[in-house]
C-alpha cells in the first residue's frame, strides 16, 4: 500500500484596490481639474455682467440721443438753455426741456442725471431739480452732454454715459476720491476688482429740424 504525500500549495491572491500614493495622486489631478473648472465659471460669470453692464450704458446713451433728436427735429420750437448756482443745466427745444447735472451719478429716485419735461412757459429754461422723466438708470451718470448749433438749423449733440461707483472710474482715485481730472475723459480702470460692473459710452450725432 502506498503512501501518498500531499503538499500544501501556498496560493497569494491579489486583493484590488488603490495605493496611498495612487490616491494621492489622484486627489491632486481631481483638486487641479476642479480649480481650473471654477476659475473657468468665475471668468464666464465676469464676461456675462461685463456684457449686460456694457449693454445697459450703450442702450441709456443711445435712448438720450434719440429722445434729444426727436426733440429737435419733431416739435419746431426754439433752442434755449439755462443753469443754476447747485450744479443743474438745461436745455430747451420748445417745450421740451432737459435737465441736467454732469458726473452726478444717480442713486435713487431724487438724484438728477438727465431729466425730460414738458414745460409749457416755453419763454423760461430753467433747470428743475424734481419731476419729468430720469433717462438713466440707477448707478449712472453723464459724463459729458453737449447740444450746439453747427449752422444750417443743424444741432450737435454728444453725450457720454457712464455706469459704476466712482473708485472704478479713471477720474477718481482707488478710494472714490477725484484725482482733478475733468469728467469728460473718464474710463473704466482695468485690473481691478469689480471692473466687470463698470462701463462708458459715448454717442454723438447731428440733426436738423424736419417741421416749420
Amino acid at each position: 500500500m502506498g503512501i501518498h504525500t500531499y503538499k500544501k500549495s501556498n496560493i497569494v491572491k491579489s486583493t484590488g484596490g488603490f495605493t496611498i500614493v495612487e490616491l494621492m495622486i489622484a486627489t491632486s489631478v481631481f483638486s487641479f481639474v476642479l480649480l481650473v473648472a471654477s476659475t473657468g465659471v468665475v471668468a464666464i460669470g465676469r464676461l456675462y455682467y461685463k456684457g449686460i453692464t456694457s449693454s445697459k450704458t450703450q442702450e441709456a446713451a443711445r435712448s438720450i440721443i434719440e429722445d434729444v433728436s426727436r426733440a429737435r427735429q419733431f416739435t419746431g420750437g426754439n433752442f434755449s438753455s439755462g443753469g443754476s448756482p447747485g450744479g443743474l443745466q438745461s436745455f430747451c427745444f420748445g417745450q421740451d426741456r432737459y435737465t441736467y447735472q454732469i458726473n452726478n451719478r444717480v442713486t435713487d429716485d431724487t438724484t438728477v442725471g438727465i431729466r425730460h419735461d414738458v414745460n409749457t412757459d416755453v419763454g423760461n429754461c430753467d433747470p428743475i431739480a424734481s419731476g419729468g422723466t430720469e433717462l438713466l438708470d440707477k448707478n449712472m451718470r453723464l459724463l459729458n452732454f453737449t447740444v450746439s448749433s453747427v449752422g444750417g438749423g443743424q444741432f450737435s449733440i454728444n453725450v457720454r454715459v457712464a455706469y459704476g461707483e466712482n473708485d472704478l472710474l479713471s477720474t477718481y482715485d482707488n478710494s472714490g476720491v477725484p484725482n482733478g481730472q475733468p469728467p469728460s475723459s473718464g474710463e473704466c480702470k482695468s485690473g481691478i476688482a469689480g471692473s466687470n460692473f463698470c462701463a462708458v459710452s459715448e454717442l454723438a450725432t447731428v440733426v436738423d429740424k424736419r417741421i416749420e
